[in-house]
Parts: C-alpha cells; sequence; structure tokens
C-alpha cells in the first residue's frame, strides 16, 4: 500500500495511527470440510462425559509419583539474605 501511495514503508503506519487507523491483512483459513465438522461437533459432544469424573486432574507418570494440573502459586521471598547490599 505504501508503494501504491508513493511513500516509504516506515511512514505508513505513522501515517494510519495519526489518522487513528490500523493496518491489517486478510488472513485466510483454512477450508474445513462437512466431513471435519461433523466429527469436530461429536468430539465436542464427548467432552463432558470424558472430563466429569475428573480423570483428567491425576496423571500418573512412569517413576510412580501423582502430580495434580491445578494452577500453582509461587510465593516469591524478596530481600531473603540480602543485607546491606
Amino acid at each position: 500500500m505504501a508503494r501504491a501511495i508513493g511513500i516509504s514503508r516506515e511512514s505508513m503506519p505513522m501515517i494510519l495511527r495519526e489518522a487513528g487507523l490500523k493496518a491489517h491483512k486478510k488472513v485466510e483459513g483454512h477450508l474445513i470440510t462437512e466431513q471435519a465438522k461433523v466429527k469436530w461437533l461429536g468430539l465436542c459432544k464427548r467432552f463432558p462425559k470424558r472430563f466429569s469424573a475428573d480423570w483428567h486432574r491425576a496423571i500418573l507418570f512412569s517413576d510412580e509419583k501423582w502430580f495434580g494440573i491445578e494452577k500453582l502459586t509461587i510465593i516469591r521471598m524478596t530481600g531473603c539474605g540480602r543485607r546491606g547490599r
């Protein structure tokens, strides 16, 4: 677009920003066939049944330790052992 107008590429975003506009490019997505849509719909309908028993929350690894997938909160200690620095 900048080349068509005859200005530099770097000037184009500044001009658009000053005008209150945003630069955008039309993005083409993947073609989803009807067969894929039907398959995806069936999978989505099975999700509530699959995850209703909460079996997905406990994962067994090869060393036989249990780890949950709940959000972990890390408390950061600040200033610990930094006297006089």
